[in-house]
């Protein structure tokens, strides 16, 4: 059952978790760990409010949203231990 009528003019709409994951086709609980895997942009006080054309953007692109973590180093680079 779906809860969308016009999917022609959803640039703008967002969704709730549960029609979020209900729109691409995961279970609530898998669609938040895409969320924090993916860092699909989230939206709202509680931040669980997600705009549709985010949702197609990932589902073309599941990398699209990605962040690459950067690797942190000292500064003063190699510090030699004496025992």
């Amino acid at each position: 059952m779906s809860t969308f009528k016009d999917p022609k003019a959803h640039h703008e709409w967002y969704l709730t978790t549960g029609e979020a994951a209900e729109y691409i086709r995961y279970s609530v609980r898998q669609f938040r760990r895409l969320v924090d895997k993916h860092n699909i942009p989230a939206f709202g006080p509680e931040l669980n409010r997600f705009r549709l054309a985010d949702l197609d953007t990932f589902m073309e692109n599941p990398n699209a949203f990605k962040v690459e973590r950067a690797i942190h180093r000292r500064a003063g680079g190699f510090t030699a231990v004496h025992v």
